[in-house]
């Protein structure tokens, strides 16, 4: 698997070394995340047996909007508990922060829903 890896790197297939980080991320997608067992696993295994296949290429594909939507959710549910937390929030500024975040969120509902 290292010498995978490594043959990426120097073939130009790996660009970033920090993107090293995701492969350990992309093997516990399934695990920490609401990501597809299956699409984890056969990510991982084009991932080492594929030359042509980058880690950004198989995470994006199988584990990072999974890990986005629990990234999100945990922001939401800690935005939501200090407004909840919070009684002296009552300043211009973060009315008008919340105005734009209700606008995303309605403009965000139209198109999903």
């Amino acid at each position: 698997m290292v010498h995978s890896l490594l043959g990426k790197y120097d073939n130009k297939v790996i660009t970033n070394i920090v993107d090293i980080r995701n492969v350990s991320k992309l093997a516990r997608a399934d695990k920490t995340s609401d990501a597809d067992a299956e699409s984890v696993n056969r990510s991982l295994i084009n991932l080492f047996e594929k030359p042509e296949v980058s880690i950004k290429e198989a995470y994006d594909t199988s584990a990072a909007m999974s890990y986005m939507r629990r990234s999100l959710i945990k922001k939401i549910t800690d935005l939501s508990k200090d407004l909840q937390d919070k009684n002296n929030l009552e300043d211009q500024s973060v009315f008008t922060a919340l105005d734009g975040l209700v606008e995303a969120i309605q403009e965000y509902k139209g198109r999903a829903g």
